[in-house]
C-alpha cells in the first residue's frame, strides 16, 4: 500500500477510535448522572472508569494514532534511520522521532510538527479529555457533597469503595 492510501486508513482509524471513546464516555457520563444523586459510591466506581478509560487507554490509543498519521502523511520514514525507519519505531522511540521531525523540519522551513498537536488535535486530543476529567471530578464532588447532608449514604460509599478495590486486585 502506498504512503497515501496508508494516510487515509490511519486517518480514518484516528477518527473511528474518536468516536468509540467518546460515545463510550458519553454513556458513562449518562449513567453518572443517573446515579450521583442517591448512590455516590457507584458514582465512585463510575467516575474511576470513566476518568481510567479517559488518560489509560482513549489517550494512549490516540496518541499513537496520530504519529501513525503523522508517519505517513509527511513521510517519515525517509527521515528516519535506515536501521530502525518503521512506523513501530516512530510511534515508540521519542528519540528517534525527534530527530526524524527535526529533519523533516529541516527541509521544510515553517512547518512545526515537532509537539504532534496542530490546533484541531490540541482540542479534540487534550482539551476534551481534559474538560470530561473535570466533569467527572465535578459530578463525584457534588455527589459527596450530596453525601454529607444524608449521612446513610457513607455506607453505601464504603461498600462501593470495597467494590471498587476488589476489581483492582
Amino acid at each position: 500500500m502506498m504512503n497515501e492510501n496508508k494516510y487515509q486508513v490511519n486517518e480514518n482509524l484516528l477518527q473511528s477510535y474518536r468516536q468509540v471513546f467518546l460515545s463510550f464516555e458519553s454513556l458513562l457520563l449518562a449513567v453518572g448522572a443517573l446515579v450521583f444523586d442517591n448512590h455516590p459510591g457507584a458514582m465512585l466506581v463510575i467516575t474511576a472508569i470513566g476518568i481510567s478509560t479517559i488518560w489509560a487507554i482513549w489517550h494512549r490509543i490516540v496518541r499513537s494514532r496520530q504519529l501513525i498519521v503523522d508517519y505517513y502523511k509527511y513521510g517519515m520514514k525517509e527521515h528516519m534511520p535506515p536501521e530502525n525507519n518503521s512506523e513501530e519505531a516512530y510511534v515508540h522511540d521519542a528519540k528517534e522521532r525527534k530527530a526524524a521531525n527535526l529533519k523533516y523540519e529541516a527541509k521544510n522551513p515553517g512547518e512545526n510538527i515537532r509537539n504532534g498537536y496542530r490546533p484541531t488535535r490540541a482540542k479534540l486530543d487534550l482539551a476534551l479529555p481534559i474538560l470530561l476529567t473535570v466533569v467527572w471530578v465535578v459530578l463525584l464532588t457534588l455527589s459527596f457533597h450530596n453525601c454529607i447532608v444524608v449521612p446513610q449514604c457513607f455506607l453505601q460509599v464504603h461498600v462501593w469503595f470495597r467494590v471498587l478495590l476488589s476489581f483492582l486486585r
